[in-house]
């Protein structure tokens, strides 16, 4: 039998009256980070080939240690492109995700993921600190991903072995 793990839409209103109000995946996933663990809600991006750890998260994760990290030196750090305008520092971090389904059978996933660096270095309401951490395709390659709007679902179905 194989499993499903649900996740939910995020709904926002959007100020534009021309302009349809927003829906978006969010999955929940527990992620053990550097020996630390926190259950993180992650949206659902298809268009991201990799997990990315997004500041807001990465403070409730590593706490001050955040602000420690060295990201223009780090000997794992990438240039991360597509999130805002230009390139972002990230750091490239061992990590596992969990996901627990509702008869709370678990499935763990061993990969990088990416730790965005802060911009600005501070908590703020600027920058990419109120981006959502995004679960990439990197992830989603190990499940089928479906999407229901009537009525809103968000499901990932453990793919079976070949």
């Amino acid at each position: 039998m194989t499993r499903q793990f649900r996740g939910k839409f995020w709904h926002q209103r959007t100020t534009y009256a021309a302009l349809p109000d927003e829906l978006r995946p969010y999955i929940e996933a527990e992620l053990r980070l550097y020996d630390r663990v926190a259950t993180i809600p992650w949206m659902i991006d298809t268009g991201s080939p990799y997990t990315i750890l997004h500041p807001r998260n990465a403070r409730i994760m590593l706490g001050q240690t955040l602000s420690e990290l060295d990201f223009a030196a780090h000997p794992q750090r990438f240039a991360l492109g597509g999130v805002g305008q230009g390139t972002t520092n990230a750091i490239i971090a061992p990590a596992t995700l969990t996901f627990a389904d509702e008869q709370g059978q678990r499935e763990t996933i061993r990969l990088p993921i990416l730790i965005a660096e802060p911009t600005p270095s501070y908590r703020s309401h600027e920058g990419n600190w109120r981006l959502p951490s995004l679960l990439g395709c990197d992830v989603l390659r190990y499940f089928d991903l479906t999407l229901s709007y009537h009525p809103p679902s968000v499901t990932l179905t453990e793919v079976a072995p070949a």
